[in-house]
C-alpha cells in the first residue's frame, strides 16, 4: 500500500516545473468505499460497518503521503456519508498547512499569550525569560514570530528563541528526504530576518549538526 502511495506522492514535484507563476498544484483523495469495488462509494453504507477511528486510520497514510509531496491544495471529495466527512476533518487537524498553528492545530499566537499570562512573564516578570519556536521548518519561523508579535512584550523584555530543524521532509516508512549532498543550508539568509523579529537565542534541532550550528553562529 505504501509503495503505491509514495508513487502518487512523487507526482507533484515532477509536474511543478511546468506550472506558471501564480498557479498551484492539487491532488485528490476519495472515499473509503471506492476501494471496496462494490459501489458503496455511492451509498455510504460502509460507515455502518466500520468505526470513525477505522476510517481515520485508512485515510491518514494517504493524506500524509500527499501532504508530504508539498502540494498546494488537497481535495477530499466524493464523500457519501457525514461520518466519513467528520473523520476527515479530524485527520486534517493533524496536518496544519500554515505558519500560524502548532502541529496539534492550536493557534500559535494564542498559545504564546496563554503561556505568558500563566507564567506571569507577559510583561517581563515571573519565571518566563524567553519564548519562541523549535524543531520547525525554517520557512515557518518568521511567519510564526510575526503571528505572536502582537501578544508579546518587546524582545528586550522577553527575548525570542529560535531552533529550526533542517527543513527536510519526513516520509513515513522511508525516513528523511535529505537535501542534496554538499549543498549549503538554504536558510542562512533568513537568520537576519529572525533577528529583526526579536530572536536572541539561536540554535538548531533535528538534522542540523555542529557544522550547521557553527554557520548559524557566524551569521
Amino acid at each position: 500500500m505504501f509503495e503505491t502511495l509514495f508513487d502518487l506522492a512523487d507526482g507533484p514535484p515532477l509536474a511543478m516545473g511546468g506550472i506558471q507563476s501564480g498557479q498551484g498544484h492539487s491532488r485528490v483523495s476519495g472515499p473509503y468505499g471506492a476501494c471496496q469495488a462494490d459501489g458503496s462509494e455511492y451509498s455510504g453504507l460502509y460507515v455502518h460497518k466500520i468505526t470513525r477511528e477505522e476510517l481515520k486510520s485508512w485515510h491518514r497514510p494517504r493524506i500524509e503521503a500527499l501532504v508530504s509531496a508539498n502540494i498546494d491544495l488537497l481535495a477530499l471529495e466524493t464523500l457519501p456519508a457525514l461520518s466519513e466527512a467528520l473523520a476527515l476533518v479530524e485527520v486534517m487537524r493533524e496536518f496544519p498547512a500554515d505558519a500560524k498553528h502548532t502541529s496539534h492545530g492550536d493557534l500559535f499566537s494564542e498559545a504564546v499569550k496563554q503561556c505568558c499570562d500563566k507564567a506571569g512573564g507577559g510583561r517581563g516578570g515571573g519565571q518566563l525569560i524567553g519564548v519562541g519556536v523549535n524543531c520547525t521548518p525554517p520557512q515557518h519561523i518568521a511567519p510564526l514570530l510575526l503571528a505572536a508579535h502582537s501578544t508579546l512584550p518587546p524582545p528586550h523584555v522577553l527575548p525570542r528563541v529560535v531552533y529550526p530543524n533542517k527543513g527536510e521532509k519526513w516520509m513515513p516508512g522511508i525516513g528523511w528526504q535529505e537535501m542534496e549532498a554538499g549543498g549549503s543550508w538554504p536558510y542562512l539568509g533568513d537568520v537576519g530576518t529572525w533577528g529583526s523579529l526579536g530572536a536572541r537565542l539561536l540554535g538548531g534541532c533535528c538534522r542540523l549538526g555542529p557544522g550547521d550550528i557553527k554557520k548559524l553562529a557566524g551569521c
